[in-house]
């Protein structure tokens, strides 16, 4: 089905025009005359702005993507491509100047000279004029002499450069007669591979060996990957051989190979992806709808923006959320979303999402409900919230974020309205216990700035979609005094006496660290080891603070009023220690709104 629906959408987007011919990456321009004389090289790289993890932008040079090439194959061994190739190919360039090394590049440049002339008109002025440079070692020494020079003399770098040949400035592959040519040709190739009924489009006909490939995949290898593969025995089945074991045309193999790279290409200008959401420096989600909607793109923004809570895109966002929850029942369209990775030279399918635009922009609007911290709507972007499950930075950087499959898990609760992997609630805890990221200046890192507010809105979600039904828990946005929660009462409870510590110490200019910093962990897991000394420290802290110290302890005296009068908790179950982070931060929130009636001056 996933395979059907990515034929599909290329399809419906005209990726593919003509079967026959694709977009790749090219270096150059290959420039000759009608006698088959070198004329120059011409660069064609492109210049893009791209924005970094810091916000600041940089340019970059790329290699342009020309549309409307000769089709080509994953190149195992020996195997030219038509017209379209490296140097090692269009020049005869040798990796190597000893005798093996320079054999090697004559049997390349026969393989692609062989290719030409079978795929070609031979007659057409402009191949012959071609053929000639091919067959004149000087003209081609000339040409392999300026590439290495715009190489910057790096002569083990140019044999890759992708060469587009040209005769007097027109392109040999936009020639009519060529193109014909190339058609005829690929199709008599086809017609060699072995029949068979496909398991996409459900025809007979030819099938796919050698599968394309998908290529810019996090943790896939330079060149790309392969989404299907039969290159061991062990993979193969009843004699089949390569693609035969997952019978796919050829066609449909060029269609899905095409959606993908489209959906995870960069954007024009370098900035995001073009249909797609990275979770994490391992894992992105492609995302798209089977007719024409606007729930792609509100998914989108609503998963991939870097947009501040209270900022005037948030609120537009979260505004677009409300409003595509109205415009979607009315009617209701396919919504498909695959989670993929690399692993070298394979491609990974972490999840496959199939369900309807009207239940997407249902459930985005359930998930930022159930995120919701005040009783003004705030916004949460997925890239954050996994954000602040990253690491400290000065973890090793393969162990500072979420394993890909628990940033996949997270994806598909909030697309499908599920509850969160038990995981995540637990990954969740413990970066609670880490005290706040600081920059080089030990100063609170912007980067973390809500990692708070977002932690303590994933464990509020974690609960409230709890996989079994008698551990939910119905959680208030703000401040519930009438929550009498033994677990949520310690949490508001060591709010209040670490607001204590840090008012009696100068409002934390003293201090070196908090009560947060040494004793969170302990306190939310173990109570009944760490609270007895923390209330007797308090009790020294309120001494300091007069009439604040006074209104600090009437708080702390109504949470210990509520307490069941027993022994505090030996220990505290990972739900529990969950309500007590709620209680923490919407008792800490309190503090930090404005002083109210019952708050005497300190």
């Amino acid at each position: 089905m996933m395979l059907q629906a990515l034929c599909a959408y290329a399809k419906r987007a005209e990726l593919v025009e003509d079967p026959a011919f694709e977009t790749r990456a090219v270096d150059y321009k290959l420039e000759i005359d009608a006698e088959g004389r070198f004329c120059g090289l011409t660069s064609l790289e492109e210049t893009q702005e791209i924005e970094l993890k810091n916000g600041k932008k940089k340019q970059q040079t790329v290699r342009r993507q020309m549309e409307g090439l000769p089709l080509s194959k994953k190149r195992v061994g020996l195997l030219p491509y038509f017209l379209v190739d490296n140097a090692a190919y269009v020049l005869g360039t040798p990796k190597a100047a000893s005798k093996e090394g320079l054999d090697k590049a004559e049997t390349y440049l026969a393989a692609y000279r062989d290719l030409l002339i079978q795929g070609a008109i031979a007659d057409v002025p402009q191949i012959a004029a071609f053929l000639r440079f091919l067959d004149s070692p000087e003209q081609r020494a000339l040409a392999d002499q300026e590439l290495t020079r715009l190489e910057r003399n790096k002569a083990d770098k140019r044999d890759g450069k992708m060469l587009v040949p040209s005769v007097n400035g027109e392109l040999l592959h936009d020639i009519p007669e060529v193109r014909d040519a190339w058609r005829r040709h690929l199709s008599k190739e086809r017609a060699k591979l072995p029949k068979g009924l496909c398991l996409v489009t459900g025809k007979m006909g030819p099938i796919e060996l050698k599968h394309p490939i998908i290529k810019k995949l996090p943790g896939a290898l330079q060149k790309g990957a392969l989404l299907i593969s039969f290159d061991k025995i062990a993979f193969q089945s009843q004699g089949f051989k390569q693609g035969q074991n997952a019978q796919v045309s050829p066609l449909a193999a060029q269609l899905y190979k095409t959606a993908i790279n489209h959906l995870i290409a960069p954007k024009k200008g370098g900035k995001g992806l073009n249909s797609a959401v990275k979770l994490d420096d391992a894992t992105l989600v492609a995302l798209w709808t089977r007719e024409e909607a606007p729930c792609a793109d509100l998914t989108l923004s609503v998963l991939d923006s870097n947009a501040a809570p209270n900022s005037d895109e948030g609120k537009a966002i979260l505004d677009a959320v409300w409003k595509g929850r109205e415009q979607q029942s009315a009617k209701a369209t396919a919504f498909y979303a695959v989670t993929l990775s690399g692993n070298a030279a394979r491609v990974i399918i972490r999840d496959w999402i199939e369900t309807t635009s009207a239940h997407i922009a249902k459930n985005i609007a359930q998930w930022f409900e159930d995120l919701q911290l005040s009783e003004e709507p705030e916004f949460f972007p997925l890239k954050r919230l996994i954000q602040s499950l990253e690491a400290m930075p000065t973890a090793k950087k393969d162990k500072r974020g979420l394993s890909p499959m628990l940033a996949s898990q997270l994806f598909r609760s909030i697309v499908q309205g599920a509850p969160l992997p038990r995981s995540m609630l637990q990954a969740t805890l413990q970066r609670m216990r880490v005290p706040p990221t600081l920059d080089k200046n030990d100063k609170l890192d912007p980067k973390y700035r809500f990692a708070l507010q977002d932690r303590v809105a994933l464990i509020k979600a974690s609960l409230i979609r709890h996989s079994s039904p008698h551990l939910r828990k119905e959680i208030s946005v703000s401040l519930d005094t009438s929550n009498h929660d033994p677990a949520y009462l310690l949490g508001r409870l060591f709010a209040v006496l670490e607001k204590l510590q840090i008012n009696a110490s100068g409002r934390g200019n003293d201090l070196n660290a908090t009560i947060r910093d040494r004793y969170y962990g302990a306190a939310s897991s173990t109570p009944s080891a760490v609270f007895g000394r923390l209330l007797s420290l308090s009790m020294n802290h309120a001494s300091k603070l007069g009439g604040e110290g006074v209104w600090l302890e009437k708080i702390k005296g109504e949470i210990l009023n509520a307490l069941e009068a027993k022994p505090l908790p030996r220990t505290l179950s990972l739900e529990d220690q969950g309500l007590f982070a709620i209680g923490y931060y919407q008792q800490r929130s309190k503090f930090f709104e404005k002083k109210s009636a019952e708050k005497p001056a300190a």
